[in-house]
């Protein structure tokens, strides 16, 4: 095994394991996704781009860069249409959301890992 890095992902075996993201479509149903006319389903689209898209070697590196640029288009999108915040009890705590999810998709070195995410929210409760 060739490794770079201690990361899950910093190994010749991980590279070649996420390679099969692609056979199983996934990339098809994040695009597909990032296209809705549903908001709700392009923000998950989005997520999977932000907590994906982190190194070439864990998304499609042909597919990288479109996909992180299109999710934030549509997310900052959503930041400027007043019926979609309108729809929310709590506008600011949308908006901060929305930013802090186009921050981690054009920073990903940034984006904390899904686990501190989950132990984050679960010490909110």
């Amino acid at each position: 095994m060739g490794a770079w890095g201690e990361g899950p992902y910093d190994n010749d075996t991980a590279a070649d394991w996420f390679y099969h993201l692609d056979k199983i479509g996934l990339y098809s149903l994040i695009e597909e996704g990032l296209n809705s006319k549903w908001d709700e389903e392009v923000r998950a689209a989005a997520w999977l781009v932000q907590r994906l898209a982190v190194s070439a070697y864990v998304y499609n590196v042909d597919k990288l860069d479109a996909h992180r640029e299109l999710a934030v288009s549509k997310l900052k999108a959503m930041l400027d249409n007043q019926d979609y915040l309108d729809c929310w009890v709590d506008e600011e705590s949308i908006r901060k959301e929305l930013e802090q999810q186009i921050h981690e998709i054009e920073n990903p070195e940034s984006s904390p890992g899904l686990l501190e995410r989950i132990a984050v929210g679960l010490n909110k409760e």
